[in-house]
């Protein structure tokens, strides 16, 4: 395969309001990404009559306290509706409460940690796969590092180890993907570094449900994150990319910063004019 405009996605973390409906129809995207609890029956009725597909992702406390078979029953009364339901993704950054660096204090709790969630991974996994044709989506680790001078987190790669098999079964694999600032050639060659490094730990095609920018207005974050899509479209790269949706388009910030979110009109005009093959 190879990325196509047609899987960029938006994400909204909270439900939406009028104007993110107007953002969305403007946007011309058709897939739009809805933490769990979001993803009400009504909403995914108002998406299914605006012709968009929804990918679901479930927050790690979701992956840590729902029972999977609530979650199986939840997809298959969806896929009775014929809600356009695409992809339900298993958690968000599950080693982010530990500290992956070398040498750090919970380095062994961290490992025992990842034994903890693959277990729980897989568990879901099992359950969740073949239902109507919905993607089950292994978990992306956060950004540990993003420039040469920032730490290196081996701890990732205990994590990615522990994972691999429970991973590689799943349909994809979530990958996040931030940078500092998109001002020159060495913001694309750091971006190009970290899908390289993606594509070679995980097996699997990458899901990119948080491609994340927080310099910049909103005009000039959006014309950022449609420049990565159109680096996608033409590198080799982007072969391995299934979807790639930006963080945020709404939200109240809280527990991240609140200049990632873009809700300007004239941003989502950007996007349209992009999805329309400008």
């Amino acid at each position: 395969m190879a990325f196509t405009r047609s899987r960029m996605g938006i994400f909204w973390s909270l439900p939406p309001d009028n104007q993110d409906w107007a953002n969305l129809n403007t946007s011309g995207v058709r897939l739009v990404m809805l933490p769990y609890r979001v993803a009400t029956p009504d909403l995914l009725a108002h998406l299914q009559d605006a012709h968009k597909r929804v990918v679901i992702r479930m927050t790690n406390e979701d992956a840590c306290t729902v029972p999977p078979g609530s979650v199986r029953f939840l997809l298959e009364d969806y896929v009775r509706r014929g809600f356009p339901v695409e992809a339900v993704i298993l958690g968000n950054e599950p080693e982010r409460s530990y500290d992956t660096c070398y040498g750090s204090p919970d380095w062994g709790l961290g490992y025992d940690g990842a034994w903890t969630h693959a277990n729980r991974a897989d568990a879901y996994r099992r359950t969740l796969q073949g239902i109507g044709g919905i993607k089950v989506i292994a978990p992306a680790f956060s950004r540990g590092a993003i420039s040469e001078d920032d730490a290196p987190h081996p701890g990732q790669e205990s994590w990615a180890e522990v994972c691999r098999a429970v991973y590689d079964a799943c349909d994809g694999q979530g990958f996040h993907l931030y940078q500092y600032a998109w001002k020159s050639p060495v913001d694309s060659l750091r971006l190009r570094f970290a899908l390289q490094r993606g594509e070679e730990r995980h097996h699997r095609n990458l899901w990119i449900d948080e491609l994340g920018i927080d310099t910049g207005t909103p005009v000039e974050r959006m014309a950022a994150y449609i420049d990565v899509a159109r680096l996608l479209e033409r590198h080799p790269y982007g072969e391995r990319v299934e979807f790639l949706c930006f963080f945020v388009s709404n939200g109240d910030g809280q527990g991240w910063g609140k200049n990632y979110i873009i809700r300007d009109r004239q941003a989502y005009k950007l996007l349209g004019s992009f999805m329309a093959g400008n």
